[in-house]
């Protein structure tokens, strides 16, 4: 799942959710299976306000206040997939859209169990991968840009990982989390965020 905070238009401001390889409509076979998805809100530090969300036909969409920076973050549970080991898939997705100042004083939210930072400095972005609030070291994260060309960054034993993007435009990045917990049968909590 990836969020895309679209640009203020006459009829507002929204964001919208996709089933996709990056930030875009995607196969609509999946619209069904993600409609459940919570979305929330910041636009000032540590202030999250739930969102509303309507299903369309290839996407999923919330409105949002017209103006100011803005940090959406959701939550779906995907559901158990069967493979040779079955594992429940949960998806974190999240974008920000605004002023570099605005959007570095945003929090995490505390009741989102998996979510990516972005810390925006000059040509620099500094990515931290927060498992129930704390850095994970060495977390992998996947940036996907227009033509789904794919790089690979490394954070640190600090958990950060600093990342310049190669030119302007729109990316999509995410990173990975599995744990192993009981279920019915043994089930893998494969928590995946997307930025």
């Amino acid at each position: 799942l990836f969020i895309h905070i679209l640009p203020p238009a006459e009829a507002g401001r929204s964001a919208e959710v996709y089933f996709s390889e990056q930030a875009q409509a995607g196969d609509p076979t999946f619209i069904d299976k993600i409609a459940h998805t919570q979305l929330w809100a910041q636009k000032s530090p540590g202030e999250f306000q739930p969102l509303k969300v309507h299903k369309a036909a290839d996407r999923l969409r919330a409105y949002l206040p017209v103006s100011g920076s803005v940090a959406v973050v959701g939550e779906c549970q995907y559901g158990v997939l069967k493979r040779e080991v079955p594992f429940l898939l949960r998806y974190y997705p999240k974008a920000i859209a605004g002023k570099p100042e605005d959007l570095n004083r945003m929090r995490p939210r505390p009741d989102t169990p998996f979510e990516i930072m972005a810390t925006v400095e000059s040509e620099r972005i500094t990515l931290v991968a927060l498992r129930n609030g704390v850095p994970i070291p060495g977390a992998v994260f996947t940036t996907v840009d227009a033509d789904l060309v794919n790089e690979e960054i490394s954070a640190g034993p600090d958990g950060r990982a600093a990342w310049k993007p190669p030119a302007n435009g729109r990316y999509s990045i995410y990173t990975r989390y599995v744990t192993k917990e009981p279920g019915e049968p043994a089930l893998h909590d494969q928590d995946h965020h997307k930025v």
